[in-house]
């Protein structure tokens, strides 16, 4: 990629992290504080249940937001990272130039949009198995009600 597009591309990349930067900065709704203090009101004891869901719900969407702006921060940085090593525009897969375009829209991205299709539908198919919970529960003193059946 030529000098000039890596330095536009570098000022993209920038002006997207001072945005999610000042976002985290701004919103703080939801952290570290309660609802009544957000609401203002003097107690939560008497407003409806859905109110209260919808305020819990505020907050923690506010919480997720927070959580993907710095992650986005920490793929601008290695994006950032990948231009001063001249990397910059490479899929981390098969290592094929990322369309412009594609890189116009999402500056920080890491893949190529044949190889980011392959990854998320990797991604779907190990969420589509078996329950999460059976990673780090096991049944008690490592035996199951199999283990003496025939297989």
């Amino acid at each position: 990629m030529k000098k000039q597009h890596m330095e536009l591309f570098r000022s993209l990349l920038l002006k997207e992290r001072i945005n999610k930067i000042n976002s985290l900065n701004t919103e703080k709704i939801g952290l570290g504080s309660s609802i009544k203090d957000d609401t203002g009101e003097l107690s939560s004891y008497d407003n409806h249940p859905g109110d209260l869901g919808t305020e819990t719900f505020e907050a923690e969407k506010n919480y997720s937001f927070r959580n993907n702006y710095k992650t986005i921060i920490e793929l601008i940085d290695i994006a950032i990272k990948k231009i001063d090593d001249e990397k910059y525009g490479l899929c981390e897969i098969c290592n094929k130039d990322i369309d412009r375009n594609r890189l116009k829209l999402i500056p920080y991205t890491r893949f190529c949009i044949e190889c980011e299709k392959k990854y998320n539908n990797k991604l779907f198919e190990e969420e589509k198995g078996r329950p999460i919970e059976e990673k780090v529960i096991t049944p008690p003193f490592g035996r199951s009600f199999r283990d003496n059946a025939l297989d």
